[in-house]
């Protein structure tokens, strides 16, 4: 559905909203790459390796164990990303 919103967002020069379906966009692909990881683990009927998670409360950009001193998406500062730890 992203795709969908942020073309018809663009199309009407809505440019926060255009911004924020792209860090929706490019977060969801992080999301993908990490679920895919876990179930590849639990498939192989393994745990999945996780100390902790870091998300950017900007746009959602997600880092498995660690948090980038600069968000690659938004380019928020590392003190925007909240840490999740089990």
């Amino acid at each position: 559905m992203y795709p969908s919103y942020y073309l018809v967002a663009k199309d009407q020069g809505e440019k926060d909203a255009v911004k924020s379906f792209h860090y929706a966009l490019e977060a969801e692909k992080i999301h993908s790459d990490l679920f895919a990881q876990a179930k590849e683990a639990v498939d192989s009927g393994n745990d999945y390796d996780l100390k902790y998670v870091s998300v950017c409360e900007v746009c959602g950009h997600t880092v498995k164990d660690g948090t980038p001193d600069q968000c690659p998406i938004c380019g928020a500062s590392k003190d925007q990303f909240k840490e999740f730890r089990h």
